[in-house]
């Protein structure tokens, strides 16, 4: 593994996102079935140098595929949850870095939890994720996510009050 990341460690940042760009697939399809691949996800999350270009590609991919996330599902949704938590978990390693890669795709990952949520088989997903997210910059640290974050505030607010009275 440490030759494995060394290697990547050596890419230039164009290279690294490009050839993670055109293999995330395979390499989370490859997660369903063997969890231990998520070694290589975990590593190259830890390092400052590949961190935000790897949780870029990764919230790509699972932006693309939120709709797994309440499906029935439960292998496929569970690990799809953990990763957005290991990319939530890198914006506290890297702050610097990493607030600014996940501030582009806070508003979307709000919005389409909360509209996904609403159609979902397992909606319950959603809200871990939103969980999760709240939990990751809700330490008071990160400026930059707040001032995305707080236009948001009212009409998650409102959604969630008309889940809570809605049918159930």
């Amino acid at each position: 593994l440490e030759l494995f990341s060394g290697l990547f460690l050596n890419l230039s940042s164009q290279n690294f996102q490009e050839i993670f760009t055109t293999t995330i697939t395979l390499l989370i399809e490859k997660m369903v079935d063997n969890q231990n691949l998520q070694i290589i996800i975990n590593t190259f999350l830890s390092y400052r140098q590949t961190s935000p270009l790897f949780a870029t590609v990764m919230v790509e991919f699972l932006l693309e595929r939120m709709d797994v996330i309440g499906s029935a599902d439960v292998e496929k949704s569970n690990l799809y949850l953990k990763l957005f938590k290991l990319i939530f978990g890198s914006v506290s390693m890297f702050a610097t870095e990493n607030e600014t890669m996940i501030r582009p795709y806070l508003q979307k990952i709000v919005i389409n939890s909360m509209e996904m949520a609403m159609r979902a088989e397992e909606p319950y997903n959603y809200f871990l994720l939103l969980r999760a997210l709240f939990r990751s910059i809700g330490g008071g640290t990160y400026d930059i996510l707040y001032q995305e974050f707080l236009p948001l505030l009212p009409n998650l607010l409102g959604g969630l009050n008309r889940l809570q009275s809605g049918c159930h």
